[in-house]
């Protein structure tokens, strides 16, 4: 149904050709907008909502279809097996299928999200899927404690709860400590940071209270505070997380400087899988003596070679028995066993 809307004459309105499409994510955050110049109502699958002069309405580019306004009075919008109230004065948001994708509640409520019930605070937003059946995320009304697979966990008051496509929690903030143990390590999580489980309620990834050091392969590795740790689920052990320091990292036949506040990822065994060089440095890549440019981005396929970077000099290297000129700041790829 088309429905006729006035803006104001002061609104500065986007239109888009046709010809350009935008995939989900995109329409949903790439909308047209304008301040209304007079009451409009829609009728929509939810039933009819009524917009005042004054207010902003948002479409999705795509369709056309409302994507969201502020609601003129106090709703209820029944999506799945959950009833909303939703605030006067405050944003809704539709999908294109013309479901509630988020509204602000009215008053502190309770929704059954897959196994779990949970208390969101009024006067915050929540948000659901795309077909408007699963609730994705909330704000917490109070502490409140969750079996999460074989772990009772509770989340801090106030703060995001988000759900997976399957239900379950994904992530959220602590309300005290925890402590886990990983194939190797025993990791203690503080009160205030964030933490994270898969579907089946594995750890998959959370924030040091303080900077942490663990012995991970033949090298002892220091976490920074407040960044997130990775837990790959297959081997119960760490994925990945951001250094504390400027660190040496052995691995195989060489040793790399790597970066203060920069990305490191590990291999099952604990080895180096990723990493940044804090400085120039000279590696020796089958025949060649490589000098890598501070900053490169390592990667080692097994943790044993180095597999590719940038060069921090103009060099002529050995390929077979010929020697070719690189040019500096050139990204070159290694064999496992050459460097050709």
């Amino acid at each position: 149904k088309v429905v006729k809307v006035k803006l104001n004459r002061d609104t500065f309105v986007l239109f888009i050709k046709k010809s350009l499409k935008f995939n989900a994510i995109q329409a949903r955050y790439q909308n047209q907008s304008g301040i209304l110049a007079k009451k409009v109502t829609f009728k929509l699958k939810k039933g009819t909502f009524t917009f005042q002069k004054g207010t902003r309405l948002g479409f999705i580019p795509t369709s056309g279809t409302l994507y969201f306004g502020i609601l003129s009075k106090d709703r209820k919008v029944k999506e799945g097996k959950n009833i909303f109230l939703l605030k006067e004065k405050a944003p809704i948001f539709f999908s294109n299928y013309e479901t509630l994708m988020g509204g602000t509640l009215l008053k502190h409520q309770v929704f059954q999200v897959g196994k779990y019930k949970v208390k969101f605070r009024k006067n915050t937003l929540v948000f659901l899927s795309v077909f408007g059946e699963k609730i994705e995320q909330g704000v917490l009304s109070g502490n409140q404690e969750f079996q999460i697979g074989r772990f009772k966990v509770k989340f801090l008051d106030q703060s995001i709860l988000y759900f997976s496509r399957y239900l379950t929690i994904s992530r959220g903030v602590l309300a005290k400590k925890m402590k886990f143990q990983l194939r190797n390590h025993d990791i203690i999580i503080g009160r205030n940071n964030k933490i994270g489980f898969n579907q089946k309620g594995e750890l998959s990834f959370f924030e040091p209270e303080k900077d942490s050091c663990y012995r991970i392969g033949k090298n002892k590795i220091c976490f920074a505070k407040n960044k997130l740790v990775s837990i790959n689920h297959r081997w119960n052990d760490f994925s990945s997380g951001t250094l504390a320091k400027r660190q040496i990292m052995k691995f195989g036949k060489f040793k790399a400087v790597l970066k203060k506040n920069s990305q490191i990822s590990f291999h099952k065994n604990g080895a180096l899988r990723s990493g940044y060089l804090a400085k120039n440095q000279r590696f020796k890549i089958g025949k060649n003596k490589v000098f890598l440019k501070k900053g490169t981005e390592i990667y080692s396929y097994t943790g044993r070679e180095i597999k590719k970077g940038f060069l921090a000099r103009n060099q002529r290297l050995k390929v077979k028995n010929r020697k070719y000129p690189f040019k500096k700041g050139t990204k070159i790829l290694f064999h496992l066993e050459s460097a050709q």
